[in-house]
């Protein structure tokens, strides 16, 4: 074990028995970030917030120390000792820096991601109450002006910077997410050239980062519109944003293989776990056009994906030109 993770396990050992018991009896379980924030405000003091992390981290170290050596014990520890001089020296990583940082204890990500995943769910507090970064991948075209403490920027297109350190502005009234980053470089290399509405093009890739989603949320006050895959995956990312950010979903709908008279030969067969996530949704969802969508991905089994505008610049301009108005 390494030197210094021995020293730290030696001091949490010295603790009587009986602080010990007093530590347990506290159920550190219902423990609850809100009880640390000015609910009527809706927001948290930063120094009570800063003391909490700190005093959770060291309430699990003085459980998993009273507990017998099991595997898991050495990483655990190391976890906690990473996160605990992160939040000391105020050093922020990405899940993926925090990982290279301990290679050989954790051995592959998705280990160092349970940690950090679990630790966040037990104690309901974000990556960010810990000093992770968001892992940036969401990309954006159209002019943004980020104002920071280190200057203002202005970019037209590219990865969205590291959001929490910038108040973001925008000369575009609306905004299209856009499921994939394909559509988007056919946009970039298309879509300007022959046509210019006001419009701030967005791409998660797939499922939003974190960052992503606090991009949209800064800009909460323009209207947030969505173009998605008519398949399970791309209606259960579109119910990610929604759930975070104000979004109208604009397409691809079941409505619009009969409008714009989509041909046949586009629609893909689903697979199994197309038919699985459908099922899931469906159990759960109360929007009207989703379940509508579903039931027609269902009873066809078949789906359409975003691709179908890569074929025709003017079809992609027709449909956003009927959409956004």
């Amino acid at each position: 074990m390494h030197k210094n993770m021995k020293n730290t396990l030696y001091s949490f050992m010295k603790s009587s028995t009986k602080e010990k018991d007093n530590i347990r009896e506290k159920n550190i379980k219902n423990i609850s970030f809100k009880e640390n924030c000015n609910l009527s405000k809706n927001k948290c003091k930063i120094e009570e917030n800063e003391e909490y992390i700190l005093n959770i981290i060291d309430l699990e170290f003085k459980i998993i120390v009273k507990k017998p050596y099991k595997p898991g014990f050495v990483r655990k520890l190391k976890f906690l000792s990473l996160i605990k001089e992160m939040k000391l020296h105020n050093i922020k990583r990405t899940k993926r820096e925090f990982f290279y940082t301990a290679v050989n204890v954790f051995e592959t990500q998705n280990i160092s991601d349970y940690y950090i995943n679990a630790f966040l769910k037990k104690y309901k507090i974000s990556t960010q109450d810990i000093n992770i970064s968001a892992s940036l991948k969401g990309l954006f075209y159209g002019e943004v002006k980020f104002v920071g403490k280190d200057g203002t920027k202005i970019l037209n297109e590219g990865v969205i910077p590291d959001v929490e350190k910038y108040d973001i502005f925008t000369k575009y009234n609306n905004i299209l997410v856009l499921e994939k980053d394909s559509l988007l470089t056919f946009i970039k290399d298309n879509f300007k050239k022959s046509y210019t509405n006001n419009i701030l093009f967005v791409t998660g890739k797939g499922y939003p980062c974190h960052n992503t989603i606090k991009f949209l949320q800064k800009l909460q006050h323009k209207i947030i519109y969505g173009i998605f895959d008519l398949d399970p995956f791309g209606i259960n990312i579109y119910r990610t944003y929604r759930n975070k950010v104000n979004i109208k979903r604009i397409g691809i709908t079941s409505k619009d293989i009969f409008k714009y008279e989509i041909n046949k030969n586009e629609l893909i067969d689903i697979k199994p776990i197309d038919r699985k996530i459908l099922e899931n949704i469906i159990k759960i969802e109360d929007e009207k056009e989703i379940i509508d969508d579903l039931k027609f991905i269902q009873g066809m089994d078949k789906k359409m994906e975003v691709e179908i505008f890569n074929n025709d610049i003017n079809f992609l301009i027709k449909f956003i030109e009927d959409k956004i108005r």
